[in-house]
């Protein structure tokens, strides 16, 4: 199954090589069997601060531990691919994540399931910049100077 028309808009927010790498996952999930859609991709401060605040000083459970510049998603380099069965989102641990991971990982991408933390949703490409570095070019000059950072990383890698 190839990425909905909601999935490429927010596909297009990201990385264009975390765009290619994610549309990858999806497409060869869902080749296997697996069900799954990219639920989230860029996230601004703000929506960071607000998703860091639920189960903490909001009401709701805990769905975050990454303020505002200290998640992959302020920077446009992380996507959560979540499983979409019979309409709805589900992030069942009894899901396979495993398999989920693996196919990220055979694109290139870092998995959070393989993280203390345990976000097995969330797949980010950095090449090796560091979050002090992206939330420096940022703070310099937006989006722009760290995709460009990214994008010379990932050319020296290749």
């Amino acid at each position: 199954m190839i990425p909905t028309e909601l999935e490429r808009r927010k596909l297009s927010k990201l990385h264009p090589i975390l765009q290619t790498k994610l549309s990858y996952v999806i497409i060869r999930a869902n080749g296997k069997g697996l069900p799954a859609r990219l639920f989230e991709g860029y996230r601004t401060y703000k929506r960071s601060d607000y998703l860091y605040s639920l189960g903490r000083t909001l009401p709701g459970i805990i769905v975050t531990n990454a303020k505002g510049g200290y998640s992959r998603h302020n920077f446009a380099l992380a996507g959560d691919i979540v499983f979409f069965v019979n309409g709805r989102w589900t992030w069942d641990y009894r899901l396979p994540w495993d398999r989920l991971g693996a196919i990220g990982k055979e694109a290139g991408l870092t998995w959070g399931g393989d993280w203390k933390s345990n976000d097995r949703p969330h797949f980010q490409y950095t090449a090796g910049i560091s979050r002090t570095l992206s939330r420096q070019l940022y703070k310099e000059g937006g989006l722009e100077a760290v995709w460009e950072v990214v994008t010379e990383n990932y050319l020296e890698e290749s």
